[in-house]
């Protein structure tokens, strides 16, 4: 039986027992909870944060491809002006943001560079080339990972689009953007000291971050962040350690609108975030232990613990403050807006001022106050928004100073102390709506030209069909506007013959890029216009379309001057092109001064003369009897021909006579149109060198090493002999290149050339058909010995040490040697052979292999 005494104590001591047990447990529970709320708080700021950081990187992203695609439309459609509008371009962005525009040909070389060409460079290896160039139907913008620049040591973001010419892949347009202009809009997040933002592309590499850029930049996100996985959504938070410090962080991400490429990342460190309230925690334990102690005065402690719940809760309120204030330093504008009568809750410092209010005024209007819309079209915005069936709006918002701002607001509902909210982030738009209306005053500025010229104008749309038209049009071809669309004019040839509807000049537009030609056409009246046409196909525009603009000109009264001496004489004496006028006996009776120009000689030395003053000897007898067959059976010929002019130099003519007959058929008069193109011919021939040697070393390439080669095993089919073929590889080559840099090895390259040359004969060919890679052929050997004792030849030849100025180096060879008996075999199949065997000889280096 328990003593009465003792029975009292426990009836005491199990109450205070389990009342003290109770408020631990409720205390440490409430603790818990607090942390759970704080953290849970700072997950939805994260995910407001990324939200708002998207919308903003979203913005610049598309300023950038606005930028590109103005570009890349002027460098197909005007080249001359296209460096006119890359300058535009660097001013449009601050100053060292836009490090480099530059072009990359659909092969992969670069075409243009802000910073100049220097020599040739081949880029078609490079990401932001390739992900192009392997989708070429694709238009879409691609940012690239970090390139760190090998001069200038700077890193640049490289931002691409396709260039699309006639609806083909012909290249990327690459503007090099600097990671600090993109980093500068995070650094004004104003986070904490252990807080992180950035901009990462889909496979992890930072491209901005809002601290420490140069530490970030060219590298990739450590671990396996829920945001990477293949099947991420666009939008998420997650709760896990800092990816390059030991620290647990609360992470929101946001995929950009309309990019699947990048997103956005914020990171809040939870030792801050929880600091205040772990300190108050651990009072609270360290007070209520002594209260517990003191069980006396447990009323008194229990009233001093909720007193110090109450002081939690105020702190958890400045902790929320603290959230706040990511809204109000935020350098972006924001606004919390009620959306039951459209009052302004709250209002950041970049919203006082860009709007020129002070924040306490600023948070006493409401948003119809700002607003130029009327009030009932302000309300459905209101109710668009906080439905989720439109987040973004542009409006024209009005200052404090009555001044009137184009604004892009995005807007979403937001739950604040049970309140529903519209969460608003607005971006000054208005410079790009003025260039827009610039855009729109100059294609209007083209419409009054297209409509004031006095040429006669149409446009054809991809189909054909006449979409656009001026008074001019309609006035020279004597129809209105319904006869225009059925071409209802009766158009002829200048020799009579009506021209067919399918070869009218609106229907040839779109099947040749440009013509002209001359016709009339017959009015209602009876009479005659005589009408000059030209056609131009237009480039296709952004979304692939093409067209046409056929221009008309009235020149029935130059038609009837031509008849005339006067313009006779004044095309004769104006020409480019020399011509000469000879009577049936072929001897000269005029000549124009561009004959003077052309051959030396003036019009005295050469009238009552045959041009055989003018022969260079170049042609053979044959020649000129054709010419003549030619005249008397079709009264022209047309061709290219030798002359030599007055002081001895040959040139290269293009010739064109025709024949005047009287009625009777007889030709009276014989009329030369000549033309020098000597240069023309000399260019050509240096193209067909450029593009069947080797640059470095003048020896044929590979293309032309083939075509000789198939040649030779043609050849050897017929005379039922052999073709050598000798693959040779230097060995140790590529250290050359890494110890003594690129000039070195070149300067290798053309001294091993000139040896291996050394050893062959007149009629065998050497080419270079790779970076160290040479090949021989030899088109008629009689046995495989013949060649074995050309590759030791040539082993040989290279043992001597090579004098390259700044060193002096030997390099040996590995040479597959393979045979084609009687040609049985393709150029191909052989070149394939003899480079298997290179293979083979590999193994033991300074050797040769063959079958």
């Amino acid at each position: 039986m328990i003593p009465p005494r003792n029975l009292a104590r426990t009836l005491l001591l199990t109450p205070a027992l389990v009342a003290i047990g109770a408020y631990w447990y409720f205390l440490l529970d409430s603790h818990r909870q607090i942390r759970e709320a704080t953290l849970a708080r700072t997950e939805t700021v994260a995910q407001q944060l990324a939200n708002g950081l998207a919308a903003q990187m979203a913005s610049v992203v598309r300023n950038i491809d606005f930028v590109s695609d103005i570009l890349r439309q002027d460098y197909v459609s005007d080249k001359s002006a296209f460096a006119v509008s890359v300058q535009g371009a660097f001013r449009a962005f601050p100053e060292h943001t836009l490090l480099q525009v530059a072009v990359i040909d659909r092969n992969g070389y670069l075409a243009y560079s802000s910073l100049g060409m220097q020599e040739k460079v081949f880029l078609g290896d490079r990401e932001h080339f390739r992900i192009h160039a392997e989708h070429p139907d694709t238009d879409r913008a691609f940012f690239g990972k970090p390139l760190l620049g090998r001069v200038s040591g700077s890193w640049s973001i490289q931002f691409s689009r396709p260039v699309r010419r006639d609806g083909a892949f012909d290249g990327v347009l690459v503007l090099s953007i600097s990671p600090e202009y993109l980093s500068h809009a995070l650094e004004q997040l104003g986070l904490g000291e252990h807080d992180s933002a950035a901009l990462i592309r889909e496979d992890g590499s930072y491209l901005a971050t809002n601290r420490d850029i140069d530490f970030f930049i060219g590298e990739t996100v450590k671990g396996s962040p829920p945001y990477l996985a293949p099947d991420a959504p666009a939008r998420g938070s997650f709760r896990d350690g800092a990816t390059h410090a030991p620290l647990g962080r609360i992470s929101a991400w946001r995929h950009l609108k309309d990019s699947d490429q990048l997103m956005v990342h914020v990171g809040i460190a939870e030792q801050d975030v929880l600091a205040p309230v772990e300190d108050e925690a651990a009072a609270s334990r360290k007070a209520n232990l002594a209260g517990t102690l003191l069980f006396l005065f447990l009323l008194a402690v229990i009233m001093r613990q909720w007193r110090r719940l109450e002081h939690q809760h105020m702190r958890l309120q400045r902790n929320e403050k603290l959230y706040r204030s990511f809204f109000e330093k935020h350098s972006s504008i924001k606004l919390l807006v009620d959306p039951r009568d459209g009052s302004i809750r709250f209002a950041n410092d970049a919203a006082a001022a860009f709007y020129g209010y002070a924040r306490s005024t600023l948070e006493s209007m409401r948003i119809t106050d700002l607003n130029s819309l009327p009030a009932d079209e302000v309300r459905a915005s209101i109710g668009e928004a906080t439905s989720k069936r439109s987040n973004r709006f542009v409006f024209k918002h009005r200052l404090a100073g009555g001044a009137l701002r184009d604004v892009e607001v995005y807007s979403c509902p937001l739950e604040m102390d049970g309140t529903t909210l519209l969460y608003s982030i607005i971006h000054d738009i208005t410079e790009r709506q003025q260039l827009e209306i610039r855009l729109k005053d100059s294609e209007e500025r083209y419409r009054r030209v297209f409509a004031t010229v006095p040429s006669g104008m149409m446009l054809l749309d991809g189909e054909g069909d006449i979409v656009l038209w001026n008074d001019a049009a309609l006035t020279i071809l004597g129809v209105d506007a319904a006869g225009l669309q059925r071409r209802a004019v009766k158009l002829f040839k200048r020799d009579g013959q009506p021209v067919a509807i399918e070869d009218y000049p609106s229907r040839r537009a779109l099947r040749e890029p440009a013509a002209h030609a001359l016709y009339y056409a017959e009015l209602e009246n009876g009479g005659k216009r005589w009408i000059s046409v030209h056609t131009s196909q237009l480039p296709p525009d952004a979304q692939g379309r093409s067209g046409a603009v056929v221009s008309y000109t009235d020149v029935s009264k130059l038609i009837e001057l031509e008849e005339s001496l006067l313009i006779s004489q004044s095309v004769f004496e104006s020409t480019t092109e020399a011509i000469v006028v000879a009577d049936a006996d072929s001897r000269v009776i005029r000549v124009n001064p561009a004959f003077t120009r052309m051959t030396g000689y003036d019009a005295e030395e050469v009238i009552g003369k045959r041009p055989v003053v003018l022969s260079s000897g170049q042609q053979d007898e044959a020649f000129w009897q054709a010419m003549c067959q030619s005249l008397n059976a079709k009264g022209s010929w047309e061709g290219e021909i030798t002359d030599r002019h007055k002081n001895g130099q040959l040139f290269i003519e293009k010739l064109k006579i025709s024949a005047l007959t009287h009625p009777d058929g007889i030709h009276s008069r014989y009329v030369a149109l000549c033309s020098d193109i000597t240069s023309q011919k000399e260019q050509e021939a240096q193209v067909w060198h450029r593009a069947h040697h080797d640059a470095l070393t003048g020896l044929p390439n590979r293309n032309l090493f083939l075509d000789r080669l198939g040649q030779a095993i043609t050849r050897a089919q017929r005379r039922r002999e052999s073709v050598g073929l000798l693959f040779i590889d230097l060995d140790r080559f590529k250290p050359v290149n890494d110890t003594w840099g690129h000039q070195a090895g070149d300067l290798l390259l053309c001294q091993v050339a000139a040896r291996i040359g050394t050893g062959l004969r007149d009629e065998d060919t050497l080419a270079r058909i790779g970076g160290d890679e040479f090949v021989v052929l030899l088109p008629q050997v009689a046995s495989m010995d013949g060649c074995r004792n050309v590759a030791a030849k040539i082993l040989a030849n290279l043992e001597t040490p090579f004098e390259l100025g700044m060193a002096t180096l030997s390099i040996s060879a590995s040479i597959g040697i393979a045979i084609s008996h009687e040609g049985d075999c393709s150029a191909e199949a052989l070149l394939h052979s003899a480079d298997v065997l290179m293979y083979k000889a590999k193994q033991e280096r300074n050797s040769f292999a063959s079958a």
